[in-house]
C-alpha cells in the first residue's frame, strides 16, 4: 500500500503484488522468471543498493538472475564504496553479466538510517507525501520492535566486549606484576599489550 502511495502520479511505474501471492518461499530469481514470462521482449533492470550487489553471489540461484536482466546499482558515493562495485562490476562483466552502476546524488541515506527515522518518526522530508502517514498506520509498531530488537543484541555485544575486555585487562595487570622478572623483549610486549587495551 505505500509503495502505490509512493508512487502516484508516475504513469510509468506500476506496483506488483506478485511476490506478495506466491505460495512457499518468494525468491528474486523467480520474479525475474516470471517477469521474462509476462514480457518476454522486455529490457529487464533489477534495481539494487551497494550491499546487496556486493553480497549478489550469496542469493538463491543468482546466475539465473543474470540470464534474464541486467543489474543496475545505485551507490551514494561514500568512501571506498565507488571502488569495491567497480571491482566487481568488471569480475562480473568479465563473466558475462550485464550491469550498470547509478550514483545516487539526490539522497545520501541507507535503508538502516531510514528504518530509524521512521521509528522516531521524523522521516517526513524524506518520503512522499502519505507514505508516513500510512506507515504511522501500520509499520511503526513493526519499526519500534525491530529497534528493540537491534538494542537488546547490541547490549549483548557490548556486554561481551566489556568482559573480554576486563578479562584482558586482568590477565595485562597480573603480567605486568612480574616485568621486573622478565626479559627486556617481554617487557615491551607487555607495554604494547597494556596500550592496545
Amino acid at each position: 500500500e505505500m509503495l502505490r502511495i509512493a508512487v502516484e502520479g508516475y504513469e510509468k511505474i506500476q506496483v506488483s503484488d506478485m511476490e506478495l501471492k506466491r505460495e512457499g518461499k518468494s525468491y528474486t530469481y523467480l520474479t525475474v522468471e516470471a517477469l521474462r514470462e509476462e514480457y518476454p521482449d522486455a529490457e529487464i533492470f533489477l534495481l539494487m543498493g551497494t550491499d546487496m550487489f556486493l553480497s549478489f553471489h550469496t542469493w538463491m540461484n543468482p546466475d539465473r538472475i543474470t540470464t534474464q536482466a541486467t543489474l543496475a546499482v545505485m551507490y551514494r558515493g561514500e568512501k571506498g564504496e565507488e571502488a569495491k562495485i567497480e571491482a566487481r562490476k568488471q569480475e562480473m562483466e568479465a563473466a558475462g553479466v550485464k550491469v550498470v552502476l547509478i550514483k545516487n546524488d539526490t539522497i545520501n541515506i541507507s535503508s538502516t538510517q531510514m528504518r530509524r527515522l521512521l521509528a522516531f518518526r521524523c522521516a517526513a522530508a524524506f518520503l512522499p507525501e502519505g507514505v508516513l502517514d500510512t506507515a504511522a498506520q501500520e509499520g511503526i509498531p513493526l519499526l519500534d520492535a525491530y529497534l528493540r530488537h537491534r538494542w537488546q543484541e547490541e547490549k549483548k555485544v557490548a556486554a561481551a566486549t566489556d568482559s573480554r575486555r576486563r578479562a584482558a585487562q586482568c590477565s595485562a595487570g597480573s603480567l605486568s606484576r612480574t616485568a621486573v622478572e622478565t626479559p627486556p623483549e617481554q617487557d615491551a610486549f607487555l607495554r604494547a599489550f597494556r596500550s592496545a587495551l
